[in-house]
């Protein structure tokens, strides 16, 4: 939990590297462009843009994926990681004896 916490802390404080935030676009515009191959896929994305702005948006939207710098992420995480924001869940499993 504590490693957690940490990482947390660097990404309000850290930005990014270039080589890291273009690692994770190329990886969510492949997951973008490869659930274009299934029904399944397609019918969930138009579901869920629906709920949005529409499915006249899916387009849009990858672009502002890409767009997303690495001074966003620092915003973003420094605005919504908060304590205020934190939920901790606890696993816990049966003592097998």
């Amino acid at each position: 939990e504590q490693a957690l916490y940490e990482e947390i802390e660097r990404l309000k404080n850290e930005p990014v590297t270039d080589y890291e935030l273009q690692k994770v676009k190329n990886q969510a515009e492949v997951r973008f462009v490869r659930g274009l191959r299934s029904t399944r896929m397609m019918a969930s994305r138009l579901g869920r843009s629906e709920l949005g702005l529409g499915w006249r948006d899916i387009p849009a939207s990858l672009e502002r994926m890409k767009a997303v710098s690495a001074e966003d992420i620092l915003r973003v995480a420094k605005k919504y990681f908060t304590k205020d924001n934190r939920t901790v869940g606890i696993l816990e499993t049966e003592d097998a004896s």
